[in-house]
């Protein structure tokens, strides 16, 4: 009974471990205009994805992590219906009523999802587990020799997201990034890290 309570925490921890260090994003390409050495005061966060809940958990996300840096942003779903963010002038009009001056699109390119077979090798000895390789001489060897091979698929995800700063008027683009984000089941872990990496960006830009 012991063996066998070892070796499920075993495999939970290291089921555990292998989907956490799935959650990751990479900045791939950033371009900013020179000329535009401004900051954003109030901006207007617009999703695009048609899983709305994950446009909803990006935006909330965005939102929260530029008001920490003292930034008046706004999540689109706060202040739209589905059929006001088709209206371009019921963006306008609003986004006016609440002082945004710029807007962030950040728009999902792709998904893609991959399987990874992954196997892990366990030894015991009186029921307290020993690392594979482990030796306490040829006698230790014989004693620890329960050995278990388990194997299992492990699924996750890659995703391509653009994102991009516009002044609301002129609808002038001042900075983009390209991001790829890889993520396992916990969707709002990538989600967090994928926010992360842009807001650090665009206070390393100077934009916040």
């Amino acid at each position: 009974m012991k063996v066998r309570f070892c070796s499920f925490i075993l495999c939970l921890a290291i089921s555990s471990l292998l989907m956490s260090a799935c959650a990751g994003t990479k900045l791939q390409n950033v371009w900013k205009e020179d000329s535009y050495t401004e900051k954003v005061s109030s901006v207007l966060i617009l999703g695009v994805t048609k899983n709305g809940a994950v446009r909803q958990l990006f935006e909330a996300e965005l939102s929260r992590q530029l008001r920490s840096k003292g930034i008046t942003a706004m999540p689109s779903f706060s202040l739209f219906n589905a059929d006001e963010l088709n209206d371009k002038e019921a963006i306008l009009e609003r986004a006016h009523e609440n002082n945004v001056d710029s807007v962030i699109v950040s728009k999902v390119l792709d998904v893609k999802t991959y399987r990874e077979r992954v196997m892990d090798i366990t030894r015991y000895d009186g029921g307290y587990y020993r690392p594979y390789g482990y030796s306490g001489g040829w006698y230790g060897d014989y004693y620890a020799g329960n050995t278990t091979v388990r194997s299992y698929d492990v699924e996750y995800y890659v995703s391509h997201v653009e994102t991009s700063l516009y002044l609301l008027d002129g609808e002038k683009l001042v900075w983009t990034a390209l991001t790829e984000t890889e993520s396992g089941e916990d969707v709002a872990k990538g989600v967090t890290t994928l926010v992360e990496v842009l807001v650090e960006q665009l206070e390393k830009d100077g934009l916040i």
